[in-house]
């Protein structure tokens, strides 16, 4: 098993390398995920309402039970709404040279992980093929 260890490095970092650009090319040439955020019906007057609020980045729900879920004040709210789930991000443009890098190393991550499952699938006689097959499946669907 240590031998085969040693030799997961490569077909971990080629289906890493392959998941990364497999999943851009979808990301930018297919529709697939325009549909993930919708719009809001008066966009300029969310921002006018919340944008003086000064609302520090991070992730956000309305309404947040401080006490207990069960309690009668949060049911209230939750029945009169609205309710909202939301990140707030940093004002200007992110910087994409980070944000693929992130994307990179989870991508990497996912594919080790992935090999040491194709390892306990192949035991000690794995052939090259089916460990890359194994590994950017695994890697793609996560």
């Amino acid at each position: 098993m240590e031998h085969f260890s040693s030799l997961l490095w490569l077909p971990t970092l080629v289906s890493a390398v392959f998941v990364f650009f497999a999943a851009a090319l979808i990301q930018m040439l297919t529709p697939w995920h325009h549909s993930d955020y919708g719009t809001l019906p008066d966009e300029e007057g969310f921002r006018a309402a919340v944008g003086p609020l000064a609302i520090p980045p991070g992730d956000y729900t309305v309404p947040v039970p401080v006490k207990n879920m069960r309690s009668p004040e949060f049911a209230k709210k939750v029945e009169d709404g609205p309710r909202v789930m939301m990140t707030v991000f940093p004002n200007g443009m992110t910087g994409m040279g980070s944000m693929l890098i992130y994307q990179f190393i989870f991508t990497l991550f996912v594919s080790w992980f992935a090999g040491h499952v194709a390892q306990l699938a192949f035991g000690n006689s794995p052939q090259a093929h089916d460990i890359v097959h194994v590994v950017g499946t695994m890697s793609f669907a996560a």
